[in-house]
């Protein structure tokens, strides 16, 4: 299959927004889950940019990882 270099922006940025907006609501169930923060509006959305971006960090260090034997089991 080809795809133009647009095509393949588009279909990236779908999945980049569909994947934003999954983590966005699983972060916001789990914090909310966490009884232990008096947040106020910024205290609650500094928490929450802090840790999507410690999140997606994450995720960018998993997934650039050099596979090892037991990954390819």
């Amino acid at each position: 299959m080809k795809l133009t270099n647009e095509e393949k922006d588009e279909i990236t940025w779908r999945v980049v927004d569909s994947l934003y907006e999954k983590l966005a609501n699983e972060l916001e169930y789990e914090l909310q889950e966490h009884e232990n923060f008096p947040e106020t509006n910024d205290d609650y959305m500094d928490l929450f940019n802090e840790m999507t971006v410690k999140i997606v960090k994450y995720m960018r260090s998993e997934l650039f990882q050099p596979m090892t034997n037991e990954d390819l089991k």
